[in-house]
């Protein structure tokens, strides 16, 4: 299904590579025989196998950072209990300040995971 284009355009730069110009530049001998061992090997099905993985990196990246949403969240019900707290019980500001920077740093330390996890599907 895939074969007769990609065979056409693989004899057509390979009629141009054996002549040793392409695209009327002068080709050097050694790209002349990576680029013929390169088209000679792939082939349509490790294109498409190279597009899929490719595409589900982006995909799998995408989906990672769905746990900043978690960390946004998480920060709010943090800061939104301390505002509650300190309305109910003043005397206790402080304590309950620290506390919830508590609750933020390990809030965030979670959604920082996800950030690094999802670079990672990405980059690597």
């Amino acid at each position: 299904m895939f074969s007769m284009p990609w065979r056409n355009l693989v004899n057509a730069l390979n009629l141009g590579l054996s002549q040793k110009v392409l695209l009327g530049v002068q080709v050097p001998s050694a790209l002349h025989n990576v680029a013929f061992i390169i088209l000679n090997i792939m082939t349509p099905v490790q294109i498409l196998t190279n597009a899929y993985v490719e595409g589900s990196k982006l995909i799998g990246a995408g989906l990672a950072t769905i746990g900043l949403v978690g960390a946004g969240m998480g920060v709010g019900v943090v800061f939104g209990s301390l505002i509650s707290s300190v309305a109910r019980n003043p005397s206790l500001k402080g304590d309950l300040f620290r506390y919830a920077i508590l609750g933020f740093a390990l809030t965030e330390a979670v959604g920082l995971l996800a950030l690094m996890m999802s670079f990672l599907i990405l980059f690597r």
